[in-house]
């Protein structure tokens, strides 16, 4: 598989990264953390520790930059 399948991502570090972000984000008076990523609701650890979710639409051009970026 390539880096584009589910089972490429350690969602569970990923939410475990989110989860950190979030009380560093509280204890220092902030209130958002931003999460980003294609694959962001593809797991339920994820999706729980989600509040509003805002999509961003990107044009084609400029996700191709992005992807292809170093």
């Amino acid at each position: 598989p390539s880096e584009e399948e589910p089972e490429c991502t350690d969602f569970a570090k990923f939410a475990q990264k989110i989860q950190k972000a979030k009380e560093a984000a509280a204890a220092s008076g902030r209130r958002f953390v931003i999460a980003e990523g294609f694959q962001l609701l593809h797991d339920a650890s994820v999706r729980a520790l989600l509040g509003p979710i805002h999509m961003l639409e990107l044009s084609r051009a400029e996700c191709i930059r992005r992807r292809s970026a170093p």
